[in-house]
Order: structure tokens, then sequence, then C-alpha cells
């Protein structure tokens, strides 16, 4: 419910899951719809909404899906994480194709990636054999200065370390395809 929210007061505002989400996937499939109308209700107050959910397959992130215009997958390349690729995209698309035909997939955002690991710099090249053309090319890597940033509540490319500020870079790149994504999508 959303009676309680109040609007943002700056750049961003926060509404964070209370306790009954965590029994959400026994809900009534009707929660689906009351999720996208409580958003739309709320659309003309923000620029954005963000939508994160857990990468598990379900109500959440069905929910979420329907609800959407843009789905961005950020990945793992861990073996475990490569092997719901595939469900995943099958989930997404299913969902646009038979409940929200105005779903766009921007693509898949490797996340949390060491290019010393010879495992990851495999999968990642095994990605972009396979979905080179649903995969944003621009790793961001596992790096200290991430979790620091959110301890601190400030974007990290603010953090004075070197480490942030290539972990800056990689998010600009990132979010700089992403935009680009997004314009041509609404042109």
């Amino acid at each position: 419910e959303l009676d309680d929210l109040a609007e943002g007061t700056g750049a961003i505002s926060l509404i964070q899951a209370d306790e009954k989400m965590a029994d959400i996937e026994r809900s009534d499939p009707n929660v689906l719809l009351t999720f996208k109308k409580n958003l739309s209700s709320i659309s003309e107050q923000f620029d954005y909404c963000i939508i994160d959910t857990p990468p598990t397959l379900g109500i959440r992130m069905t929910a979420a899906l329907i609800a959407s215009q843009y789905v961005l997958a950020p990945i793992e390349l861990e073996e475990y994480s490569i092997d719901g690729i595939t469900k995943m995209l099958q989930t997404i698309f299913g969902v646009q194709n038979k409940w929200n035909q105005d779903l766009n997939f921007l693509g898949m955002l490797p996340n949390r990636f060491n290019p010393r690991s010879l495992a990851q710099k495999a999968t990642l090249e095994s990605l972009l054999k396979s979905y080179a053309h649903l995969l944003i090319p621009a790793p961001i890597g596992i790096r200290s200065s991430i979790p620091e940033a959110l301890n601190e509540g400030i974007p990290v490319w603010k953090l004075k370390k070197t480490a942030a500020r290539v972990a800056g870079q990689e998010f600009k790149k990132a979010f700089s395809i992403i935009d680009k994504k997004l314009e041509g999508e609404k042109e």
C-alpha cells in the first residue's frame, strides 16, 4: 500500500518494502495488478522509478516486469548465475509477449567482475559469443570502494581513492550506454 508515501523531498526518494513482502510469493496473483496500479498512481510525482528485485524468478520479478517500461539485468559471471540466464530471458520475454508489450529489455550488465579470474573471463567471452546483442559491454568490477561508498551514502566516484575513480569510470560508462539505449527507445 502507498497510503503513507511522502512526496520526495530531494533528488531521490526511496520507498522500501515492508516485511509483508517476504511472503509475497504465496499471495493471490492479483497482487501483480495491484502493484502496477499503485505505481501508476504515483507516476506523476517521479521522473523514473527503479525497482530492484531479488535475482530470483517469481511473483516479485513478474510484478516488476509487468509494471515496467524497461528492464536491466545485472548478472554475476559465476557459473551459478549464468545457469539462470536462459530462464531469466524466457521470463522477461514471456512477460513482454503476454502482459506488457511496452517492456523493453536494455540488456544484461556484467557485475562484480573480477578480471583476474580466468573462469569469469571465460564466462564473459562465452556470453559475448552467445548473447552479444543482449550484453552491455561495460562490466562493473568488484571493488572494495563500492560497498564503502554505499556505507557512506555517496556515489563511488566521490571517494578519494584510485579504486573508487576506476569504479566510477566503469559505472559512468555503463550508465552512458544505458542512457543511449533509453534515448533510442524513446525515439
